[in-house]
């Protein structure tokens, strides 16, 4: 959460302690850190996905001059630093490509991060679509065929007669393996954003992998 410095037609933003505290009563749940100029949440991802917590968030941008970011969903605290990093980009430069709006996720950035940002790539992963990186450790760790099956299928344009040739199965257990895929990955692919941002996220996990396994010193 980042108060706006000045905005024509509203009130001097709120005191920090104001608005931390209307946090905290809020997002009971969160924790609510201050690191100035922003106020962190961290909370788990199902609690800023419910309707009140939702509607807490809108009533705050509509009444107080403030710009909320959110980054993307990661488990543990190890990476805390690039999920603010996260939230900062977006609250940065979600006025520039969406003016107008107040709530930013970096979900919707995401692929302009990766292809402008001269974050380090191993940074890059974490920009990637989650999903598509469980599905990418799932083939490193148990050979899982799901990661090779779905780049197969965006590779040829979404058929699957031409993904069951190249990868020499019958069109059956190829039909069987992408309707998998796709159901762990969770997003539809008849949406082209959600397909640059899955083929992008791909190139990128790919580009790691190759590079770590020829010279681990370029990461």
């Amino acid at each position: 959460v980042h108060p706006i410095p000045e905005i024509e037609g509203k009130n001097t933003p709120p005191q920090m302690n104001t608005l931390f505290q209307l946090i905290s009563m809020n997002i009971p749940q969160a924790v609510i850190l201050r690191q100035p100029p922003y106020i962190i949440i961290l909370t788990a991802n199902h609690q800023l996905e419910q309707p009140q917590t939702r509607a807490f968030l809108e009533k705050m941008v509509e009444n107080n001059p403030v710009h909320v970011g959110f980054s993307l969903a990661l488990s543990g605290i190890l990476h805390l630093n690039i999920l603010y990093k996260q939230a900062e980009y977006a609250i940065s430069n979600g006025p520039l490509l969406d003016p107008g709006k107040a709530l930013y996720s970096f979900w919707n950035y995401a692929v302009d991060y990766m292809v402008l940002s001269d974050m380090p790539l191993e940074e890059k992963i974490y920009a990637c679509l989650p999903q598509l990186v469980a599905m990418w450790k799932l083939k490193q760790e148990k050979g899982d065929v799901m990661f090779r099956t779905l780049e197969c299928f965006l590779d040829c344009e979404r058929s699957i007669s031409l993904t069951s040739q190249l990868m020499f199965l019958h069109k059956n257990t190829a039909s069987y393996r992408i309707k998998k895929a796709q159901e762990f990955l969770g997003w539809d692919l008849n949406d082209p954003e959600i397909r640059r941002y899955c083929m992008l996220s791909i190139r990128i996990l790919n580009l790691y992998e190759k590079l770590v396994d020829t010279d681990p010193a370029l990461i």
